[in-house]
């Protein structure tokens, strides 16, 4: 028969409360509860705290203020004896080892709380985020049976970042059982107004805390359940971004560089991301091994997806210049940086809404700017997306950029209403002339 009894080992206040677990003769277990008390007002017979006594109207208050706590203390000892009891019957029936570790750890999912700092990863929420960043390069995503990419595991650690500082900022250490609607309320405020992100941003790190806290619910962690409640949501906003049309492709391929090897490197590599949609990371390590039948067949570095994509005739251009290679990589920082130049040299000086990262501020703002300034790399994909948008099935063009869903797809395309109303009256024209439409006058009956 299982029994429970607290005890102390010493006579000194305060002094560490202790729990003993007995189940027959072979399990006689003894672990820190964590509560320290004055061993005066502890009944080892009654094994509860001693209600004090008042003795005098002077300290009448802060005895009712003891009793009331040592009936909090009273009760919470209740809790757990009556939640290992329970624990055992369970860990009898799964044919669990009954041992110091398991009474400790029983203890810490009774209270939720680390009894040393082995168990911090099963109690806070940072420690887990952290063993969660250092397994991802070796744990395989279920769409694409490939191990998490580089770009995935950057925004984890940016995610880290944001939770530490809102942790700094708050003065608090979260706790599995922290992450509730509360929670989302008060990070989304701190990412927006403290650190003054965008909703976008925003949106990405209740996102990668969403999804980090759902795994360790997966492995039993004590997570809110709110953490599935729908209002627990990514905030999200209309991307002010820019694409480059084919007539400004033309023009910036057309463009003279020849002064200029740096920017005509730049200009090379720019040309070869418009008309491959890929991201920077895969467009700008192509190489001339990787041409098979006249196509370029990679694997997606974030995604871990085989495209194959025709040689455009501007890319066939480059090859031959570069003797049939493709021009030499540089920094993603470098590309971004003298991309710009190459924009501002082909005259693409015009202004335009858009959004930018501010280089005081390093904060993304909105606005009307010059369009040069607004090149990227991430304009390749997107201008690969929005111009093919229409002309080609859907699904076509998502085989090529890699997009896995069609409303990731859409949130690429850039076409503003005044293009696609243009698009439909050149249709209608179209129509109109293949099917030898007559001008017809109507005229008002009277």
């Amino acid at each position: 028969m299982a029994s429970i009894r607290y005890l102390l080992k010493s006579t000194k206040n305060p002094a560490s409360l202790y729990i003993r677990f007995r189940a027959g003769r072979q399990i006689d277990l003894v672990a820190p509860t964590g509560f320290h008390i004055d061993p005066k007002h502890w009944s080892n017979a009654r094994q509860s705290m001693k209600n004090i006594v008042e003795q005098n109207p002077i300290t009448s208050d802060l005895e009712n203020s003891n009793n009331m706590r040592y009936e909090k203390l009273n009760n919470s000892l209740k809790k757990l004896r009556d939640f290992i009891i329970e624990n055992f019957n369970h860990s009898q029936i799964d044919g669990d080892i009954i041992d110091k570790t398991w009474l400790e750890n029983n203890l810490i999912k009774c209270f939720n709380r680390p009894l040393n700092d082995g168990a911090d990863n099963r109690i806070f929420f940072v420690p887990y985020i952290e063993q969660f960043i250092e397994k991802a390069p070796t744990r395989i995503r279920k769409k694409t049976n490939k191990p998490v990419s580089v770009e995935t595991i950057k925004a984890y650690k940016a995610t880290l970042t944001e939770i530490l500082a809102f942790e700094k900022y708050k003065n608090i250490k979260l706790k599995y059982k922290d992450l509730n609607l509360s929670f989302h309320r008060e990070f989304m405020d701190f990412l927006s107004k403290e650190q003054k992100l965008d909703l976008k941003t925003v949106g990405n790190y209740i996102k990668n805390v969403k999804a980090i806290a759902r795994q360790a619910m997966l492995e039993g962690l004590p997570v809110h359940e709110e953490i599935n409640h729908q209002e627990f949501f990514r905030t999200s906003s209309k991307t002010k971004a820019i694409y480059l049309t084919e007539h400004e492709i033309n023009k910036i391929f057309k463009h003279d560089f020849s002064n200029n090897e740096r920017l005509s490197r730049v200009r090379d590599l720019l040309i070869i991301g418009l008309w491959t949609g890929q991201r920077i990371r895969d467009f700008k390590n192509i190489k001339a091994s990787d041409i098979k039948d006249g196509y370029i067949e990679i694997t997606t570095s974030k995604t871990g997806m085989d495209v194959a994509i025709p040689l455009h005739d501007h890319v066939i251009e480059i090859l031959k210049k570069w003797d049939g290679n493709f021009p030499t990589s540089l920094s993603d920082q470098k590309f971004n940086k003298y991309v710009k130049e190459v924009g501002e040299e082909v005259g693409l000086t015009y202004l335009v809404n858009g959004s930018r990262i501010n280089p005081e501020t390093k904060r993304k703002e909105e606005g009307e700017f010059p369009k040069y300034e607004l090149i990227s790399s991430h304009i390749c994909r997107r201008s690969f997306a929005t111009n093919h948008f229409g002309k080609l099935p859907t699904h076509t063009i998502m085989a090529i950029t890699g997009h896995q869903s069609e409303k990731e797809f859409m949130g690429y395309i850039q076409t503003t209403p005044k293009e696609h109303a243009e698009q439909m009256k050149n249709f209608w024209k179209k129509q109109a002339e293949e099917n030898n439409f007559e001008e017809v006058k109507l005229r008002i009956v009277k």
